[in-house]
Protein backbone atom coordinates (compact mmCIF):
# COMPACT_ATOMS: atom_id res chain seq x y z
CA UNK A 1 0.00 0.00 0.00
CA UNK A 2 2.82 2.40 0.80
CA UNK A 3 4.42 1.76 -2.57
CA UNK A 4 1.14 2.49 -4.35
CA UNK A 5 0.62 5.67 -2.34
CA UNK A 6 4.15 6.85 -3.10
CA UNK A 7 3.62 6.19 -6.81
CA UNK A 8 0.30 8.04 -6.83
CA UNK A 9 1.77 10.97 -4.89
CA UNK A 10 4.49 11.34 -7.51
CA UNK A 11 2.62 10.66 -10.75
CA UNK A 12 -1.05 11.30 -9.99
CA UNK A 13 -0.99 13.92 -7.26
CA UNK A 14 -4.39 15.46 -6.55
CA UNK A 15 -4.03 18.97 -5.13
CA UNK A 16 -6.10 20.14 -2.20
CA UNK A 17 -9.16 22.20 -3.16
CA UNK A 18 -9.19 25.93 -2.66
CA UNK A 19 -10.60 26.71 0.83
CA UNK A 20 -13.06 29.31 -0.50
CA UNK A 21 -14.29 26.92 -3.20
CA UNK A 22 -14.81 24.28 -0.51
CA UNK A 23 -16.87 26.74 1.55
CA UNK A 24 -18.97 27.68 -1.48
CA UNK A 25 -19.54 24.01 -2.31
CA UNK A 26 -20.70 23.19 1.23
CA UNK A 27 -22.94 26.26 1.21
CA UNK A 28 -24.49 25.03 -2.02
CA UNK A 29 -24.94 21.50 -0.67
CA UNK A 30 -26.63 22.81 2.48
CA UNK A 31 -28.74 25.41 0.66
CA UNK A 32 -27.07 28.33 2.41
CA UNK A 33 -26.85 31.85 1.00
CA UNK A 34 -24.30 34.55 1.78
CA UNK A 35 -26.78 36.18 4.16
CA UNK A 36 -26.91 32.96 6.21
CA UNK A 37 -23.23 33.39 7.09
CA UNK A 38 -23.66 36.93 8.39
CA UNK A 39 -24.52 35.80 11.92
CA UNK A 40 -21.37 33.63 11.96
CA UNK A 41 -18.92 36.02 10.32
CA UNK A 42 -20.14 39.51 11.13
CA UNK A 43 -21.36 41.63 8.27
CA UNK A 44 -22.77 41.07 4.80
CA UNK A 45 -19.91 43.02 3.22
CA UNK A 46 -17.29 40.93 5.05
CA UNK A 47 -18.95 37.68 3.93
CA UNK A 48 -18.99 38.94 0.35
CA UNK A 49 -15.35 40.05 0.50
CA UNK A 50 -14.32 36.72 2.05
CA UNK A 51 -16.09 34.63 -0.59
CA UNK A 52 -14.67 36.80 -3.38
CA UNK A 53 -11.12 36.39 -2.07
CA UNK A 54 -10.69 40.03 -1.05
CA UNK A 55 -10.45 39.21 2.67
CA UNK A 56 -8.29 36.42 4.09
CA UNK A 57 -9.69 33.31 5.73
CA UNK A 58 -8.54 33.70 9.33
CA UNK A 59 -7.81 30.84 11.68
CA UNK A 60 -10.91 31.72 13.71
CA UNK A 61 -13.12 31.57 10.60
CA UNK A 62 -11.47 28.34 9.44
CA UNK A 63 -12.34 26.75 12.77
CA UNK A 64 -15.89 28.06 12.53
CA UNK A 65 -16.40 26.68 9.00
CA UNK A 66 -14.86 23.38 10.06
CA UNK A 67 -17.30 23.04 12.95
CA UNK A 68 -20.45 24.36 11.27
CA UNK A 69 -20.04 23.15 7.69
CA UNK A 70 -18.00 20.01 8.32
CA UNK A 71 -15.15 20.99 6.03
CA UNK A 72 -11.91 19.20 6.94
CA UNK A 73 -9.45 21.53 8.66
CA UNK A 74 -6.70 20.36 6.30
CA UNK A 75 -8.64 21.83 3.35
CA UNK A 76 -9.33 25.14 5.09
CA UNK A 77 -5.74 25.58 6.24
CA UNK A 78 -4.10 24.72 2.91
Amino acid sequence: MLLIKAYEDIYHHIPSPDPIDAIKLKMSEKGLKNKDLVEWVGSKSYVSALLNGKKPLTLKLAKLFHERLGIPAQVLLS
